[in-house]
């Protein structure tokens, strides 16, 4: 195995290794509420696992074990994410790996992984790799298992081989010898990316240069590490899955979006809602967009109601249509009614941002409440409008092209003409000859700007290389040789 590339940041490392490409990805503190904590002694269904692993039958006080979050699908602090395949491939390869302390494969392992499955936190959508591990109670792990439990050893990291790190904005393999011409952190015109899931800045404009692991991929091992590269992962705190569902607030929807201008048309249907979705699917986007959501479907795009924000320029936008709309379709929703506040709560919150008053009638002030239908004939005449506009104006260009090239066809006889009139006069038809060959008998080949320009120069100059009593006449012509042609023909013709 060849040396190993080593990428440090002030907050963590990615190590790499370019030959048998593993990657070792380090995480933070203060894990997601996705599952409960395990330990640190083992349940029944934990033995029979861990048993299958042991060489001696194991008795649960002199077992330990530990539950971590070791690694998700969002981008970390090295612009880097992990897809939802690289995740369950890492799930199923995790378990029976060695649980090592700051990727030293030259030590001993303090444990070995038995359990490991792809979660859902219900707060935000990310997926989690989420991972149990065991390690025998000792004498010598004491201050290991020491440290765990107070909280001070918290961070992980994994590391594991992979296939292919693909860049986010051009789509191209980041790793493959220069076929990406971007680097890493760097920002560039989100405009030319339009379309595409990528990371933004703050106000929208710029487009921050990403990568996503793909393809195949297999876990290595599970480290206890110093200090974290990717965000939210470590040995996982003391609350259970249903406590966390229970926690979770279903009343969704981010009221701190960028605003739309109040006049920005609305609709939602299938390729906006796939727009926002991304792809990967990025469902912790996706909610931020609705008002509800069902933390039991949090996965499929039936679990969420009341959309208001949608992509605009690349960058997820609340929409002051959207939030009427939405208010407006409320006691169809079929929201739960002990939940009915929240929600409510939640888009008034929207109405603030967009400085509107809220009427307990419903009726928005200043006429804006639309119904559902309307928002829609609405938006179907904007876009016909804005559709008849734009082929209006592309006609008008096809038009003005067209003339324009007419006019400029009518132009190359003439100047074809004088070119070659002008020859006679300067004695150049060694050059005239070559000009010919070039780019044909009729200069059909020339382009016309360096017609224009080659007609401007050889006028030009008529008064500098003729005596004054010869300007007038084309006897005894001046000639030159190839070696003395002028420079504006370049020697690959």
């Amino acid at each position: 195995m060849s040396e190993a590339v080593e990428c440090v940041t002030l907050t963590g490392v990615s190590t790499y290794d370019p030959v048998d490409r593993t990657v070792y990805k380090a995480l933070q503190v203060d894990g997601p509420p996705i599952a409960g904590q395990i330990g640190p002694t083992p349940t029944d269904e934990d033995l029979m696992i861990i048993r299958k692993y042991a060489l001696s039958d194991l008795e649960p006080e002199r077992i330990y074990v530990r539950r971590v979050n070791l690694c998700n699908d969002q981008w970390d602090r090295h612009y880097e994410r992990l897809s939802p395949e690289v995740l369950e491939r890492l799930a199923e390869t995790l378990p029976g790996k060695a649980v090592l302390v700051g990727h030293n494969r030259a030590g001993e392992p303090v444990g070995r992984f038995y359990r490991a499955e792809v979660k859902v936190d219900p707060g935000n959508g990310w997926r989690w790799l989420q991972a149990d591990w065991y390690t025998p109670v000792t004498p010598a792990n004491e201050h290991l298992r020491a440290g765990i439990d107070s909280g001070v050893l918290s961070y992980v990291s994994i590391g594991f081989r992979w296939d292919r790190l693909v860049c986010d904005l051009c789509g191209r393999d980041y790793m493959d010898g220069g076929a990406c011409p971007h680097v890493l952190g760097r920002t560039y015109p989100a405009g030319e990316f339009a379309g595409r899931n990528v990371k933004l800045t703050e106000d929208g404009n710029m487009a921050i240069c990403t990568a996503t692991y793909m393809g195949d991929a297999e876990a290595q091992e599970g480290s206890l590490v110093y200090l974290g590269a990717q965000y939210d992962a470590a040995v996982v705190k003391a609350h259970s899955m249903k406590r966390a569902v229970e926690a979770a607030k279903v009343a969704s929807g981010d009221v701190s979006l960028p605003k739309a201008p109040l006049d920005t048309p609305w609709a939602w249907n299938a390729e906006i809602s796939n727009e926002v979705l991304g792809d990967p699917p990025d469902w912790g986007r996706y909610r931020r967009a609705h008002f509800w959501y069902d933390p039991d479907n949090a996965q499929t795009k039936g679990g969420y109601k009341l959309p208001f924000a949608r992509m605009i320029n690349g960058r997820l936008t609340m929409v002051w249509r959207g939030v009427a709309a939405a208010r407006a379709r409320f006691s169809q929703a079929q929201i739960p009614a002990e939940e009915q506040d929240d929600v409510l709560a939640r888009i008034r919150a929207a109405y603030r941002a967009f400085d509107r008053e809220w009427d307990e009638t419903g009726d928005d002030a200043g006429g804006d409440r639309m119904n559902e239908d309307n928002l829609k004939e609405e938006d179907v005449r904007e876009e016909e409008s804005r559709l008849s506009q734009a082929w209006r104006e592309r006609d008008e260009a096809i038009n003005k092209l067209a003339e324009a090239q007419e006019r400029i066809a009518a132009l190359r006889t003439p100047l074809r003409e004088e070119l070659e009139r002008l020859t006679g006069l300067l004695g150049r038809e060694p050059e005239w000859a070559l000009l010919q060959r070039t780019f044909g008998a009729d200069l059909e080949r020339l382009p016309d700007a360096d017609l224009i320009e080659l007609v401007r120069e050889w006028s030009g100059r008529v008064s500098d290389e003729l005596p004054a009593e010869r300007q007038s006449t084309v006897d005894e012509p001046e000639t030159k040789s190839a070696d003395e042609m002028p420079q504006y023909i370049s020697p690959a013709l």
